[in-house]
């Protein structure tokens, strides 16, 4: 009998790049990497495309789910729902710190330039 093997296919049928864009501060990734985060139950609310939450928005595109509700502190628990989403995020942190750091070193005034 041959072997199955599963393949990340969630992650490799996205795009991360506006994402990425999104999530230049490592703030943000870090928080979301934590075992899970508090955010009000109006997390979501109000969101216009030039000043976009990341944490709302990586809920909205299935990078974090719902771990439970207070309702007397009007909260959610937001929680990575899976291995495949972890590794992503994972990744998404490598790539961004990469990036800005490659940034960093060539903006005129920071050591490494010429």
């Amino acid at each position: 009998m041959d072997k199955v093997v599963f393949k990340t296919f969630w992650y490799s049928t996205g795009t991360q790049s506006f994402l990425l864009k999104l999530l230049k501060m490592d703030d943000n990734l870090e928080t979301v990497l934590q075992e899970s985060i508090d955010v009000s139950d109006t997390f979501t609310d109000g969101q216009a495309l030039e000043d976009l939450d990341p944490i709302a928005l990586m809920f909205q595109a299935g990078y974090l789910t719902i771990k439970g509700y207070d309702m007397l502190g009007s909260s959610y628990q937001l929680h990575i729902p899976n291995e495949e989403v972890r590794k992503a995020l994972t990744m998404l942190q490598m790539a961004t710190k990469a990036i800005w750091s490659m940034v960093y070193a060539n903006t005129p005034g920071n050591s490494g330039t010429s």
